[in-house]
């Protein structure tokens, strides 16, 4: 089946919504707040390829940049990559981020992604770990109008585990 891919309305510059946005806790069973302080994403395209970059404020101060590219419906995975970190890494607040929880360092993949298109309103992540195991799906859909978009990411059981919601601050990234 041949077909055209008209991802134009995910472009730009999106920031997340913290009153809307929620994960799951696995302690105790229930949905709970972002812990994210902010997100800022943006998106371009470049024919089927996709530019990803966003910054993320996982605590006062402490700012992660990360990005990828990819293709719609490659068959590679390609790195998604922990550019760079603003902030003091050394404060507890610093430790205490996913990035030093999880041994992150800057310059370096923290996972593999692979992206699919569905529809001008759906595409799907997958992304593994560094060691090629099943990490998160997230499927990522547009409001009708355009200016809202939902992540929902599922663990690798199929259980839902966040639910990120962002409003459209630019048409261009």
């Amino acid at each position: 089946m041949s077909r055209i891919l008209d991802a134009k309305g995910f472009e730009g510059i999106w920031e997340m919504d913290t009153e809307r946005s929620k994960i799951w806790s696995y302690e105790t069973d229930q949905w709970v707040p972002e812990p994210w302080l902010s997100q800022t994403i943006s998106m371009q395209h470049f024919g089927n390829v996709m530019a990803y970059t966003h910054k993320n404020e996982s605590q006062p101060g402490i700012f992660a940049y990360m990005g990828y590219q990819c293709a719609y419906d490659q068959a590679d995975w390609v790195p998604y990559v922990l550019d760079r970190v603003e902030g003091d890494l050394s404060t507890p607040e610093g430790q205490n981020t996913w990035i030093e929880i999880n041994g992150f360092k800057p310059g370096l993949a923290v996972g593999m992604v692979k992206q699919i298109y569905v529809d001008n309103r759906s595409h799907y992540r997958l992304s593994l770990d560094m060691n090629g195991v099943m990490n998160y799906t997230m499927l990522r859909r547009l409001s009708e109008d355009g200016s809202r978009m939902v992540s929902h990411v599922y663990d690798p059981e199929g259980h839902p585990m966040i639910q990120k919601h962002f409003r459209k601050v630019s048409a261009a990234a």
